[in-house]
C-alpha cells in the first residue's frame, strides 16, 4: 500500500478516535476537522513533489489534474457524508468514510 493511501487511513482513524473521545460535540468537531486538514497538507506536500519530479515541461498541466482530481474528490466525499448523516447521523458517516478508504486502499493495491 502506497503511503498517501495509509496517511488517508491514519487520518481517518485519528478522526474517528477524536469522535469516540469527545462524543458527537463541537469539541469533537474541531479537533476532527483539525487533525484532517493538517493530514490533508501533510499528504499534499510528498505527492506534489512526485509530480514535480516528473516531466519538467508537463508541471502544471500534471499539477492543474491533480488539484482539479482533488477537488472532485472532496467533493464527491462532501456529497457521500452529507447523505450518511441524513441516513444514519455519526456512525453512518465514520462507515461511510471507512468504505470509501478501504476502496481507495484496494485501488491502490
Amino acid at each position: 500500500m502506497s503511503e498517501p493511501v495509509l496517511a488517508v487511513a491514519g487520518i481517518e482513524t485519528c478522526y474517528g478516535l477524536s469522535q469516540v473521545l469527545f462524543g458527537v460535540s463541537l469539541a469533537g468537531v474541531i479537533v476532527g476537522v483539525m487533525v484532517m486538514d493538517i493530514g490533508l497538507r501533510f499528504c499534499l506536500a510528498p505527492v506534489q513533489a512526485i509530480i514535480f519530479s516528473l516531466e519538467p515541461g508537463a508541471h502544471s498541466r500534471i499539477n492543474t489534474f491533480y488539484i482539479t482530481t482533488l477537488f472532485g474528490g472532496q467533493s464527491v466525499g462532501s456529497f457521500a457524508a452529507s447523505a450518511a448523516w441524513l441516513a444514519g447521523g455519526w456512525q453512518a458517516v465514520c462507515f461511510t468514510a471507512a468504505g470509501i478508504t478501504l476502496v481507495g486502499a484496494v485501488v491502490q493495491a
